[in-house]
């Protein structure tokens, strides 16, 4: 993922180096090579480049070539996203000429490996409540079809109970329906409660995996990271759980 990337490439707070990008590249299953190009080169070259660029603001950048788009530079900026850029002025960012050519070689995971281990991973972690997430369905399931109930009886009701003045059934329906919704109401607790049960543990299983994994760290993971990486890193355990 994006910190086994930054790792390899040895990102810090100050950013990193067309070094180190070179070394994530070939640790990551690319064949990489530093180059200095132009404009004319670049366009030639037609595939996918990491250039070394200079905002406007004077700080030094990275962002990816793709190749033209409309007569223009397709580039994947970190911090903005894809976007297309006159020639001109992408010749005007890239003062240092200086870029990283990518191809990837037999070494590299394919993004369908790479989502057949984010499934893995996903199964691995809900397993534990297999059981409580299938109950909680099946009662779900079951407060659904109780719930129609009501409407099956409002039908009945008004097409034959009514017409026919059959108050012996119309009483006997009532206690029916009243039976069915109490169940109802007992199966919708109960689902409740186990929902309840599976978020509990969940939250605290996510949580302490999350704190072992970050307590076995390495001192310089913490030294490259700001508070705020931490503390989303956190968030996102929440956002799993609503996931799930």
């Amino acid at each position: 993922g994006l910190e086994v990337l930054r790792e390899r490439s040895g990102t810090n707070k100050q950013g990193t180096t067309l070094l180190g990008l070179w070394q994530a590249a070939q640790e990551t299953g690319f064949t990489a090579e530093g180059c200095q190009a132009d404009i004319t080169a670049l366009r030639e070259h037609g595939k996918p480049t990491i250039l070394h660029i200079e905002l406007p603001n004077k700080l030094q950048h990275y962002i990816i070539y793709y190749g033209e788009k409309k007569g223009k530079a397709l580039v994947g900026d970190p911090g903005k996203g894809m976007e297309t850029l006159a020639f001109e002025d992408l010749d005007l960012l890239w003062k240092s000429k200086k870029c990283l050519t990518l191809e990837p070689n037999e070494t590299f995971e394919n993004l369908k490996k790479l989502g057949n281990e984010k499934k893995t991973w996903l199964k691995q972690l809900i397993i534990d409540d297999m059981q409580l997430l299938v109950s909680s369905t099946f009662l779900g399931l079951l407060v659904a079809l109780l719930g129609l109930s009501a409407a099956l009886f409002n039908q009945v009701l008004i097409d034959k109970i009514l017409p026919d003045n059959n108050f012996e059934k119309l009483y006997q329906g009532i206690w029916m329906l009243t039976t069915l919704l109490l169940v109802q109401v007992v199966f919708r607790f109960l689902r409740g409660w186990l929902l309840t049960q599976q978020q509990k543990m969940f939250q605290i299983r996510i949580v302490s995996s999350f704190f072992e994994r970050l307590l076995a760290l390495p001192k310089t993971f913490f030294d490259t990271r700001k508070k705020g990486d931490l503390i989303a890193r956190l968030n996102d355990t929440a956002r799993i759980q609503n996931f799930i």
